[in-house]
């Protein structure tokens, strides 16, 4: 790390996928003869990869999971494949959901007749608790630090030489009903942070934003019960599915919500299972549980619910009654088949609650006239029913970006994670507040070398794939 004139050389930081999307997060950094890879996932849109072919010829000691969103553990199959003894490093949460969301991706690949490597193997995947710093290699150690996004969650601090290295992963800075609890940032030397809602500095602070839109939620559901109506609620199997379950149950506790059916539905009631086996989570699952029935598909029969019998039931049942099911893209499964038929039903409604991507059903829904038409799969069909979506998140709000940013005093700050807008508007106002420290945002496929003591950097295209301008 040092060469003869006694100055730090370059460390490198070398996007693999995740630098200029929402999705594939997977990223390197290393001294040129050693690499640590931080998170390895897929892209939500195409289920595409990253670009491993930077890695040839590199020392790859470890790679470190931040959480268990497919986003970032769905290519670890594909690493593991070639990497069979590479050791993983996650929370003990993160390790048993990723499990949970691999073993599901593993089947959905294979029903469709596309390749799947095997799941990595168990013995390689090693736990830490939060704070328990741990070795790496000579002169490289890391520690997770509660990121509050999901259940498990965790940034990461990597010590490389004696430079600090903070790679947020997804984080949430402000408190949610699910969430863990973020552990504000201390001083590094470089900051690797997501930018996933970054062009929304005017948005309210979002402690406000997120208690006024679970409000809304409550009221708008109300209102839909009251008229003899049907809610559909899509969501992912991990994080908003807990979050808005647990808001719903809360709700017909404290008598705000009337005493319906309420049904959940896919994946997420496994990863219940396994979230309230945590002593930090057992009473709000108690509490889910207390209102909602699951229902659980045998295995094969998730991609077609209309082969089970139980679900077909409530499905075509009319009376008033509370679905939340996966997947939140709509693009195929239960809240598919269960949203062609509340399509054509007035009274009731589909709320739309987190991200979205543009090219996902849900999105198009989302963005729809009233009485449009919404195209799923050979069948295109008249959308009466409501539809509304809301802002209920699980990453942080831009300024509470900044202000940690303040905090932790860095040389350099890499945006990614997040679409070209997000990452121009963090680029952009980080600099306007924050002097002394050097941005970068529209990195690409770029490698980044720099000193960590200046934060002073040069970019070069990594094999496989152009730069994007910087």
């Amino acid at each position: 790390m040092t060469d003869q004139a006694g100055a730090k050389k370059f460390l490198e930081f070398l996007p693999l996928g995740g630098a200029d999307e929402v999705g594939r997060s997977c990223y390197l950094v290393g001294d040129g003869e050693r690499y640590v890879m931080l998170d390895c996932g897929t892209s939500p849109k195409k289920d595409q990869i990253p670009n491993f072919e930077p890695l040839k010829g590199k020392k790859l000691l470890a790679v470190l999971i931040t959480h268990s969103h497919r986003d970032h553990i769905g290519a670890l199959p594909w690493l593991l494949e070639k990497n069979k003894n590479l050791k993983i490093f996650s929370t003990p949460l993160t390790k048993e959901l990723s499990y949970i969301i691999l073993k599901d991706a593993v089947r959905v690949r294979r029903r469709r007749g596309e390749p799947s490597p095997p799941l990595p193997p168990e013995n390689v995947w090693e736990t830490r608790e939060y704070g328990e710093a741990f070795q790496i290699d000579d002169g490289i150690s890391a520690v997770f630090r509660d990121a509050g996004h999901i259940p498990g969650s965790a940034q990461i601090v990597l010590n490389w030489d004696g430079a600090t290295i903070l790679y947020t992963g997804d984080i949430c800075t402000f408190d949610t009903r699910m969430g863990g609890n973020f552990e504000k940032w201390e001083e590094a030397d470089v900051v690797i942070s997501e930018s996933t809602y970054g062009a929304e500095f005017s948005r309210p602070d979002a402690t406000t934003s997120i208690i006024s839109a679970e409000n809304s939620l409550i009221e708008e559901m109300k209102n839909v019960l009251q008229q003899k109506g049907r809610i559909l609620i899509p969501v992912f199997a991990t994080g908003r599915a807990q979050e808005i379950m647990y808001v719903i149950a809360s709700a017909m506790r404290e008598g705000k919500l009337p005493r319906v059916p309420c049904y959940s539905i896919g994946m997420m009631n496994h990863m219940l299972d396994v979230i309230g086996k945590d002593p930090a989570y057992r009473e709000k699952v108690a509490t889910i549980w207390e209102c909602f029935t699951r229902i659980d598909f045998p295995r094969g029969v998730d991609a077609n619910p209309e082969a089970d019998e139980r679900f077909r039931k409530i499905r075509d049942s009319k009376k008033p009654s509370i679905f939340v099911a996966t997947p939140g893209t709509l693009q195929e499964g239960a809240s598919s088949n269960l949203a062609i038929k509340i399509f054509d039903e007035k009274r009731s409604a589909i709320f739309i609650v987190g991200y979205q991507d543009e090219d996902w059903p849900g999105w198009h829904l989302w963005k729809m006239e009233e009485g449009g038409k919404f195209r799923i799969g050979e069948s295109e069909l008249t959308v009466k029913c409501r539809v509304k979506k809301f802002e209920i998140r699980g990453h942080a709000h831009p300024k509470h970006i900044i202000e940690n940013i303040k905090r932790a005093r860095p040389k350099l700050v890499l945006f990614v994670h997040g679409d070209p807008k997000a990452r121009h508007q963090m680029h952009r106002y980080s600099r306007l507040e924050i002097k002394k420290c050097r941005f970068l945002s529209h990195l690409g496929e770029t490698r980044v070398r720099f000193k960590v003591r200046t934060g002073k950097y040069d970019l070069s295209p990594l094999p496989g794939a152009p730069p994007t301008e910087s």
